[in-house]
């Protein structure tokens, strides 16, 4: 077990000391008046509640003190109450007044009318904030960064909030936010939000978990409208020019509430399909360099065909140039709908009820068509004229004509429907005497079901392949014999690619290869806290916060292949039996050899004998360029990602030779399991008091927490699998289950000081150190390996082209420590009229703890479980710290006083 404590810094000792003169102030101001003549009148503190100079008692006195607790609040209330949220001015009005009265350094985004917040997501609506940083997705903004740090803690109404997040592509992703401390809405309707809180200055009240700050979503209840009925309801339409289609969304709400009870329900729906275009030039490996000696001639001008590495020797004899490289685009359509119901119940003024339900659903598909121009890994292909080759000082291929022995259309489509359920009963007991608390209970669940179908076809000849009759064909018996040219041009805006050849005939090309993967996440949480406030009547000492708060939290995550058994009935071992069990198929690929019969056992099927609708074709890869002989605006041949849309009717069609239907088996490498017990507590002293001419604000307090983390990652041996050519072609088989047990305590202290320099500039100071865990993947995976061809020319030449060579691993650590920070936070703010503000912020972070990746050699089997040269493995440890620091800033004004029209600007 661990133990942070905290050390004293500079700007913490500034702010002690501001404290102390301020205490110190106040004080002596009470001893002076309590000395001064009772005819001499003190003046009160700027926030200060007077008592009727005709009522001169004690109890009179101790009653205004008593109603001066909580003043800045009551002064907030107050004035948002005046303010008349209609439109952007008056959206924007609200916004300021939430920042200019809060008790800590915070930037509000508020619904400009019931269900319109002021952009089409709720990342894209706290971008305008600054100091918020957020990925895109289609255009639309997804994860979220605050000061330049993911670790953001998302809460909803105050309390933890569970998600399932956006699947971000066609990687195995997307993931409720326990797996991740970044924020990602892309799941979340936000016409359910009345507004949204960025807190950067952590208070010790303030739930722990973010190292940057929190992201606090706040809903609508019923009190928040006037009695009796109201209604909104809102219909949008957007029309996307890449798509040409219009996507539609709406929402509805309906309040009813008396002064004893009221009653909510906001529903959301929106449908879209938008153009994820995302055009790449990616490689998997630089591989080594190629000379002019392989490839036979003098590309570099000098008269020699050199064969010189040296870097130094110039014009280079060497170049490097990527391989693989893929151009690829992709669309999204998501269909999102959101509930949210809220009933409150006063029992009396001081005793009330609250109940609240969030619901929300993704169904979002994505769809990819790409091409791979490929020499097996290994650099080379340039070709002499008729286009000189260019090569960059450096040694990078710039333009020239290279063969590709492979090009290679791939087709994916991902559908990862997604829902969580958030639950909140809690009960507020206030009756403005000395002690005010609630009573809280928050459960949370979300699941997601990711599932990722692809195709890849090829136009190549290719080699030669072991068939049943006992001879021998090639992968494909129509496809070109030769290596493929192509133009390949880096020098302009944007890279483009010229096939040389005539390559749009679709009987060229063959299947190649079809798999079906999946993953699948459950996640729950529960919560159950007490708060309390003690009232006190001195003018330094406000009140006391103070609570404690247990949750629970567990995370499932199953990474999965659907396995399809295709070998020779009887061919293989019962899989109940000693040794591996061979008949299944990961990839239906015609290349794989069975490891039963000693052929191929996957017809080789040409793309014009697919099943009807199957083929298609596609082209639009802009900016990217690719072009070629015979080409025209069809473009080339493709799988239609229409073709894919159930797995294993897909897997069944491309294999009708299988022996039993395709199932999901679980990689247990990359599946783990996490269980989360969080205790804590925090005490809180809530100030305010007068230095000089100055009143000031101020909380100080500490959060102490207590992590137990169960972390569940499965055995596997590399040599122990279930597939036909190895692990590469199937999955490691599950040896049992091993728990790690991990727990921490840390302390955590926060001290936010404000000053009203005038009665429109405020200077803020704050203190705090905070703390996140790391993300679950890094903790719970368990060691995934890696294959990769032989290659031509092979790897290891006494084996074939096609065998699979471990070429890489990679394994969690469950004993990562969580980051920790300390934060330092500076921001003054001029509200120079209500509606106006000129902000300049600056923030030091000083993070612990960053993750590092860490490689080793390990002697490791191939596929077929044969231990050769191994390969690196890599895991991840704590690596040092970093200081991030930056200035914020912002300028925001209305233009009231412009004539006509514009007067509303």
């Amino acid at each position: 077990m661990n133990t942070y404590g905290f050390h004293v810094k500079p700007l913490a000792l500034a702010v002690a000391a501001a404290l102390c003169v301020g205490l110190a102030s106040s004080v002596a101001a009470k001893e002076a008046a309590s000395g001064a003549s009772n005819a001499q009148a003190v003046a009160p503190a700027q926030n200060a509640v007077q008592p009727n100079p005709a009522d001169t008692t004690a109890k009179a006195v101790a009653d205004a003190k008593k109603k001066k607790r909580r003043s800045d609040e009551q002064k907030r209330i107050t004035t948002l109450q005046a303010v008349t949220v209609k439109g952007i001015a008056g959206s924007q009005e609200r916004d300021i007044i939430l920042k200019r009265y809060a008790a800590q350094i915070e930037d509000s985004i508020t619904a400009q009318n019931i269900g319109q917040l002021p952009d089409v997501d709720i990342s894209d609506a706290i971008a305008r904030i600054p100091g918020v940083q957020i990925s895109r997705s289609g255009g639309e903004g997804t994860a979220v960064s605050v000061d330049g740090l993911p670790q953001v803690k998302t809460t909803l109404n105050g309390e933890a909030f569970l998600s399932p997040g956006g699947s971000n592509g066609l990687v195995a992703g997307g993931s409720p936010n326990l797996q991740s401390g970044q924020p990602d809405f892309v799941d979340i309707p936000p016409t359910l939000f009345q507004g949204v809180d960025v807190i950067k200055s952590i208070m010790a009240s303030n739930l722990a978990g973010g190292v940057s700050g929190i992201i606090n979503l706040r809903t609508h209840r019923p009190f928040d409208f006037k009695k009796g009925w109201t209604f909104s309801a809102s219909q949008t339409n957007n029309w996307g020019d890449r798509i040409r289609k219009v996507n539609k969304g709406g929402s509805f709400l309906a309040s009813y509430r008396t002064d004893r009870w009221g009653a909510l329900l906001t529903a959301s729906y929106s449908g879209e399909t938008i153009a994820n275009k995302q055009p790449t030039v990616s490689y998997y490996n630089t591989g080594s360099e190629t000379t002019e000696q392989d490839v036979g001639f003098d590309f570099n001008g000098d008269g020699v065909i050199g064969n010189s590495l040296d870097p130094t020797k110039l014009p280079r004899d060497y170049y490097y140039q990527w391989d693989p490289m893929r151009v690829g685009t992709e669309f999204t359509k998501r269909d999102r709908t959101g509930i949210n119901g809220s009933f409150e119940f006063k029992f009396n003024d001081a005793l009330k009820l609250t109940a609240d339900a969030a619901y929300t659903k993704l169904n979002e598909t994505d769809t990819s068509y790409s091409y791979q121009f490929q020499n097996g890994g290994i650099p080379g292909g340039l070709q002499p004229g008729p286009v000189t080759p260019v090569i960059s000082p450096e040694g990078v291929f710039l333009k020239g004509i290279s063969d590709f022995d492979q090009l290679t259309q791939f087709t994916e489509t991902a559908r990862g429907p997604s829902d969580s359920l958030n639950t909140n009963l809690q009960l507020d007991f206030d009756n403005g005497g000395f002690f005010s608390g609630s009573l809280r209970w928050v459960h949370g669940k979300a699941s997601r079901d990711y599932t990722d179908v692809g195709a890849d076809s090829n136009v190549n000849q290719g080699d030669l392949l072991p068939l049943p009759d006992g001879t021998y064909g090639y992968d494909n018996p129509n496809g070109i014999p030769n290596a493929v040219p192509v133009l390949v041009n880096f020098e302009g805006k944007y890279p483009s690619f010229s096939i040389l050849e005539n390559v749009t005939n679709p009987a060229q090309w063959v299947l190649t290869s079809a798999y079906a993967e999946a993953n699948k996440i459950n996640a729950g949480m529960n919560v159950y806290r007490a708060d309390g406030t003690l009232h006190f009547n001195t003018d330094v000492l406000d009140s006391f916060d103070f609570g404690a708060r247990y949750e629970k939290q567990s995370y499932a995550f199953n990474n999965e292949v659907y396995l399809t058994p295709i070998s020779p009935a009887g061919a293989c071992a019962d899989p109940l039996g000693p040794g591996p069990y061979d008949a299944y198929y990961r990839f239906i690929d015609p290349r794989v050899i069975d490891s039963c019969s000693g052929f191929s056992e996957i017809p080789r099927t040409q793309l014009t004998q697919l099943p009807a609708g199957w083929l298609g074709s596609y082209s639009n890869f802009s900016p990217i360029g690719i072009s070629g002989v015979g080409m025209g605006p069809q473009g080339l041949p493709v799988v239609n990602a229409s073709a894919m849309g159930d797995p294993v009717k897909f897997l069944q069609q491309v294999a009708p030779e299988a022996t039993g239907k395709p199932a999901l088996y679980r990689l247990p490498g990359s599946s783990y399991t996490v269980d989360e017990d969080i205790a804590s507590i925090y005490g809180q002293f809530n100030l305010s008091g007068q230095l000089g001419a100055f009143p000031w604000t101020a909380n100080a307090g500490m959060r102490g927490v207590r992590t137990t983390l169960y972390i569940g990652s499965y055995l596997t041996n590399e040599a122990d699998y279930i597939g036909n050519g190895g692990a590469f072609n199937g999955v490691l088989l599950n040896l049992g289950k091993q728990i790690n047990v991990d727990q921490y305590t840390s302390w955590l202290p926060a001290v936010n000081l404000a000053f009203d320099i005038t009665s429109d500039q405020k200077l803020r100071l704050a203190f705090s150190k905070t703390q996140a865990r790391q993300d679950l993947s890094n903790l719970g995976q368990g060691l995934t390996v890696y294959y990769g061809a032989n290659g031509t020319p092979p790897r290891n030449p006494s084996l074939p082209a096609n065998a699979q060579l471990f070429s890489s691993g990679y394994a969690g650590n469950p004993h990562l420590k969580p980051y920790t920070s300390t934060n330092y936070n500076l921001s003054y703010a001029w509200y120079f009229t209500p509606h106006s503000i000129a902000y300049l912020g600056a923030f030091f972070m000083n993070v612990s703890a960053f993750p590092e990746n860490v490689t080793q050699h390990e002697n490791l089997p191939d596929a077929d479980g044969v231990v050769r040269a191994g390969g690196p493995v890599s895991t991840i440890i704590n690596g040092g710290g970093a200081i991030v620091k930056g200035l914020e800033g912002e300028f925001r004004t209305q233009f009231t006083s412009l004539p006509g029209a514009l007067s509303g600007f």
